[in-house]
């Protein structure tokens, strides 16, 4: 066998390491000899050396680009690729979601996330007896202010409001009644945190694996 890969009947075969060396030891000796000396201590087995991790590393990456073609081994935006033929996509990760109560002076602002009008804004950050941070999703204001009629302004619950917030990194991270109970980032007017329910887990990315069963069972129907 040649080092290159060779495309087969049954497949693609692909060449192993010693078969390369030998390869390329031939080449050697066509141009400086046979007596020339292959030892791998010698300058020339040192390059003989060099070349065949070369050769074995390119014909690693086309084999990998070739079994990308087939929807039961391709991955990644490959696999993503060939699913777009059947007008399905991966599933990404989501965040773990969890209802808190922000308590603390009437007024006071809890940010949630940026968005087009307030792209550099800081949303609120409180923090589980898991270390795991949670970001305030929409901006809030303890109390709840509205106008009471006779131009001031009254609090339609006072001292709290009860804001929704995520995790800040994807999967299923624990949200459970009472864990989520600690102010990560201090914020002036705002003096405790604490989810009483639990909340609804994030999940991964969608594996490779869950992918293709998904889009045989759609190709199916």
């Amino acid at each position: 066998m040649g080092a290159n890969l060779e495309i087969t009947d049954t497949g693609i075969v692909s060449p192993d390491s010693e078969e390369i060396k030998t390869v390329i030891q031939g080449i050697f000796t066509n141009a400086f000899g046979t007596d020339l000396s292959l030892d791998d201590a010698t300058p020339q087995g040192v390059l003989i050396d060099g070349l065949t991790q070369l050769k074995q590393a390119s014909n690693s990456v086309l084999l990998y680009l070739a079994n990308q073609f087939n929807p039961e081994t391709a991955s990644g935006i490959f696999q993503d690729a060939l699913a777009n033929l059947y007008f399905i996509q991966r599933k990404e990760a989501t965040h773990s979601i969890v209802t808190c109560r922000c308590v603390g002076v009437d007024g006071t602002v809890l940010n949630g996330l940026p968005d087009t009008n307030n792209p550099t804004r800081v949303p609120a950050k409180a923090q589980s007896t898991n270390g795991d941070i949670f970001e305030c999703v929409n901006t809030g204001i303890i109390g709840t202010p509205v106008d009471d009629g006779m131009g001031g302004v009254t609090y339609t619950t006072p001292g709290y409001v009860d804001l929704v917030f995520r995790s800040v990194e994807t999967g299923p991270i624990p949200c459970g009644a009472n864990i989520v109970n600690s102010i990560y980032q201090a914020v002036v007017g705002w003096d405790s945190v604490n989810n009483s329910a639990s909340g609804t887990l994030g999940e991964e990315q969608e594996s490779r694996q869950a992918f293709e069963k998904r889009r045989i069972e759609s190709l199916a129907l």
